[in-house]
């Protein structure tokens, strides 16, 4: 525990200088970060998977401390990446794109280590949930959770699927049966409920422009409908379509444009007046 403390104090140091750079000095800051995730995951490699340390079998007799460690060990990729899922890069007339290419490929490897760690501690608080039960005055169980869900926080902000629903949900779930214990009189569960009516309106939001991206195309269909029934007038008089293209409606479009295609030749067979 206290070697994976050391790699998130590293991180923490990093990640406060990257803030206080700019854009075009993170590369460096960037590449160190990365470094740290590679050196923490090859050290975790090396931890036994018996008994100890990555041994997360119910049955083991330091199920729980084993646990904590590897909620820890997501810690880390989650502090180091989650900064960077707002921070967009700004492209730079002055930096090579060489290094321009680097810097994304670098961010977009930390932004999606953190997001799967924080899906892991997800996955590990059920875990331990269904077996000997979440602590309800655990400080590792409930920050590492906290850190999670702000992550799928900042992820929904800017997209919305089904896996960021869900990963939502379950995070509010296992925080508030955290919050009925030590924490049921604190401001962490205020926070908590605070965060479930977020996630509650960004889903308000999003059907929201659901629901008005459907209705500009179902009005956009029905311009186009109007506009395409223009070409199946046939008047009591005689007139036909031709005479329509040739000399009504578009003969103006006709003689400024030798070259305009009548929209008959592409919807002559179709008959929008039934919906079809």
């Amino acid at each position: 525990m206290i070697k994976i403390t050391s790699f998130l104090e590293n991180a923490r140091e990093l990640v406060s200088s990257m803030r206080r750079s700019v854009e075009a000095s993170n590369y460096p800051i960037l590449a160190s970060l990365s470094q740290i995730q590679q050196d923490l995951f090859k050290y975790w490699q090396t931890l036994p998977q018996t008994t100890y340390c990555r041994d997360l079998s119910t049955s083991g007799v330091l199920f729980r401390p084993n646990l904590h460690l590897a909620l820890t060990y997501h810690l880390v990729h989650v502090f180091v990446g989650r900064y960077l899922i707002f921070d967009a890069p700004r492209i730079s007339m002055n930096v090579d794109a060489r290094l321009d290419a680097a810097h994304a490929s670098i961010r977009t490897e930390l932004t999606e280590n953190c997001f799967e760690s924080a899906l892991a501690i997800f996955g590990l608080c059920e875990k331990l949930q269904e077996t000997t039960g979440l602590a309800r005055a655990s400080y590792t169980e409930f920050t590492t959770c906290w850190a999670a869900l702000l992550v799928v926080l900042a992820k929904r902000t800017c997209e919305s699927d089904t896996r960021l629903r869900t990963a939502s949900a379950q995070g509010i779930r296992l925080l508030k049966h955290m919050s009925l214990g030590l924490y049921a009189a604190t401001a962490e569960k205020a926070a908590t409920e605070a965060m479930q009516t977020v996630f509650e309106r960004l889903e308000t939001r999003t059907q929201a422009r659901h629901m008005r991206d459907f209705e500009s195309d179902g009005s956009a269909y029905e311009n186009f409908k109007n506009w395409a029934l223009l070409w199946n007038i046939d008047t009591s008089g005689g007139s036909n379509r031709s005479e329509i293209v040739s000399g009504g409606l578009l003969s103006p479009m006709r003689n400024a444009d030798q070259d305009f295609c009548s929209p008959m030749l592409f919807i002559d067979e179709l008959d929008f007046t039934t919906g079809v």
